[in-house]
């Protein structure tokens, strides 16, 4: 919400069971704004947690990753990551599935942009501690964690090659896979899990540059071999849910030249 030309705020809407309720839990100057957000529900308590970046010069040179945690009273919001020009954009958020701790992977143009690096950082209950799991171009990811024992799981698209990546953690190591080589890949992208087998799912726009076409593909690993595979045409901005049940992914999605949005699932 642009305020009146003066400001520029984030808002914050949550259903009652009656009616949508709306709060403004950030504002900026106008020559600053927000980026992408990220919200998870604690899950021991149902309160609202949101990941976002914070841009605080007019244009995309001086970024940080923020951290807005709802305690049932009021909103505490952290800068957790400021230490480039230009970090914490497109971060993913996800919270422990046993205690609610936040952990957030995001993007870190360090170096002015010449090195991007992909991020995740973690609160412990104490402190936040933050690795560098990825250097190179990453553009968009997404953050998953096993619903068991926690461990994170990562998607994301490398920017320069246009490959789509996995990543996971094991519980001492972190393991990288190659989803799509196909070099055609692009933003946004999408992972969900399994929730029998703990498999990562993944759905990611597709650009051909030279035919200038849009499209939506959907990535399955089973028994260790991923499944490629071209869902929708002149298509983009898909998100992705796996059935608790059946177990079949539903992908909502854009069409780009009506701008309608569809729901396409797995029967």
């Amino acid at each position: 919400d642009w305020g009146l030309g003066l400001s520029v705020s984030m808002f914050y809407s949550a259903w009652n069971g009656s009616a949508w309720e709306e709060t403004q839990v950030a504002s900026l100057i106008y020559s600053s704004h927000f980026s992408k957000d990220s919200l998870a529900l604690d899950p021991t308590n149902g309160y609202p947690r949101l990941a976002y970046t914070e841009n605080t010069e007019n244009g995309r040179m001086f970024c940080k990753l923020m951290y807005m945690s709802w305690d049932g009273s009021g909103w505490t919001t952290q800068t957790l990551d400021n230490v480039s020009s230009i970090v914490g954009e497109n971060p993913s958020l996800a919270l422990d599935p046993s205690n609610g701790y936040p952990r957030i992977s995001y993007t870190d143009y360090h170096n002015g942009g010449y090195d991007q690096q992909l991020k995740y950082i973690v609160w412990d209950g104490v402190s936040w501690s933050t690795q560098v799991l990825f250097s190179g171009a990453t553009a968009d990811n997404s953050l998953r964690l096993n619903p068991t024992n926690g461990y994170p799981r990562i998607a994301f698209v490398e920017s320069l090659t246009k490959n789509v990546f996995y990543m996971e953690w094991n519980g001492a190591s972190w393991s990288t896979q190659v989803v799509d080589a196909a070099g055609t890949a692009a933003s946004p992208i999408d992972l969900a899990l399994d929730p029998v087998t703990d498999e990562p799912r993944i759905c990611f726009a597709d650009y051909v540059v030279d035919q200038n076409i849009y499209s939506i593909r959907y990535a399955a690993r089973d028994n260790s071999a991923w499944n490629v595979q071209r869902v929708a045409t002149n298509s983009d901005y898909a998100t992705l849910a796996i059935h608790p049940i059946s177990r079949a992914p539903f992908i909502v999605f854009t069409d780009i030249s009506s701008g309608t949005s569809y729901y396409m699932g797995l029967s």
